[in-house]
């Protein structure tokens, strides 16, 4: 077999989870921005 296609799965298995876990922390993020005050929002945008 090729290896190229017997590795996808893998690949595939592996990004999956790194995605869902991006896309969680965005939103983790995204409601800590919108629950902080407008004040608070540049300085963590800096840092």
């Amino acid at each position: 077999g090729d290896p190229s296609t017997r590795q996808g799965p893998r690949i595939v298995g592996f990004l999956k989870p790194n995605l869902l876990r991006m896309d969680f922390s965005n939103k983790f993020v995204t409601a800590q921005v919108i629950h902080t005050p407008t004040t608070t929002v540049p300085c963590s945008a800096s840092s």
